[in-house]
């Protein structure tokens, strides 16, 4: 059986899960400690998790990226444009 393709916003959506979950890992950080320091709630940031962060504003999504660390190559992908190194130094 021939592998299904991914549309761009699946693949965007397993980027956000990818790097969310990447990112609360490493920093250790539980829900309810994001949710305290984007002033949501623990079902809101589920929802974003489940969902992607397309139901969220850019400034809400900036937050969250910094909160958890995810890189500025991860947030390109997710929000589907090219990566510019030279944007990070």
């Amino acid at each position: 059986m021939p592998a299904l393709k991914m549309t761009t916003h699946e693949r965007q959506a397993v980027a956000f899960r990818e790097a969310f979950a990447r990112g609360k890992a490493s920093k250790q950080l539980d829900d309810y400690q994001i949710s305290d320091a984007l002033q949501s709630s623990r079902t809101v940031i589920s929802t974003y998790r489940r969902e992607g962060p397309w139901n969220m504003s850019f400034q809400r999504f900036s937050s969250l990226a910094k909160k958890v660390g995810m890189t500025g190559r991860e947030v390109c992908r997710i929000v589907g444009v090219p990566y510019n190194e030279t944007s990070e130094q």
